[in-house]
């Protein structure tokens, strides 16, 4: 049975965390108190004076008792540094967070919450990987894995993305071949025998036709005497010569 220790720390209230990385964080709407402090040694000082200081939660309130006369009552968990203003959201607080009433049948396992439990369940007991990568078919758990998985192994390899269906491949070539048949897309062979390149548009065909299979140079710098198979090709001269 949990028991309830009821403390004194004034009538807008807050706590200090214990843990390493934590911050005093507020209860009332001004946190006049909560201003307690913890440094990394865990030393909690007071807020109002910030003369006095402690490694203990219940000497600091006290302390605030006696030398700043916060009398008015409030309610600490037994269990954790927070603080509340009545039994009530105290007692909601120790069933919420520290009662684990949801027991697995088939382990020791107590939860918080029946979410959580049959979280556990499926995951832990009944095998349960409902997640497969599109690109791998590994498969994970939770979304948050799979995410993971494509964000450090595949998206750094695989940087063309189709945007229907998120599959992912390693050369824009391969990415223009599946869309044919994810998009419908239109596709444009070069007309050149034995070669096999694939386009989406009717422009990239030709541009690629001139450039490697012909000695055509149809683009012109109208700057200079230099002459380019490709558009993108006079473009980057253009900006690179400042023309």
């Amino acid at each position: 049975s949990m028991s309830f220790e009821p403390i004194g720390i004034g009538g807008n209230q807050s706590y200090v965390d214990t843990h390493d990385n934590a911050t005093p964080k507020s209860v009332g709407a001004e946190n006049t108190v909560g201003k307690s402090k913890k440094s990394k040694s865990n030393l909690f000082r007071c807020g109002l004076c910030d003369v006095f200081s402690t490694f203990h939660k219940s000497s600091l309130i006290r302390h605030m008792r006696t030398a700043h006369e916060e009398k008015d009552i409030t309610y600490a968990c037994d269990i954790c540094p927070k603080v509340y203003r009545s039994k009530m959201l105290l007692q909601e607080h120790i069933r919420g967070v520290h009662e684990k009433r949801y027991r697995c049948s088939q382990c020791p396992k107590a939860l918080c919450t029946a979410s959580g439990l049959r979280r556990h369940e499926e995951f832990i007991h009944n095998g349960s990987m409902p997640h497969t990568c599109v690109l791998c078919d590994k498969k994970f758990r939770d979304m948050q894995d799979l995410e993971g998985h494509i964000n450090n192994i595949h998206r750094k390899y695989a940087p063309f993305s189709c945007g229907k269906c998120n599959k992912m491949y390693h050369h824009r070539k391969s990415l223009s071949e599946h869309k044919v048949t994810c998009q419908g897309m239109r596709r444009f062979q070069c007309r050149v025998d034995q070669c096999q390149k694939v386009f989406e548009t009717r422009a990239g065909m030709n541009d690629h036709e001139r450039a490697k299979h012909s000695r055509d140079f149809p683009y012109k710098c109208d700057k200079c005497e230099k002459k380019f198979s490709w558009r993108s090709s006079l473009a980057k001269h253009r900006m690179s010569e400042g023309h």
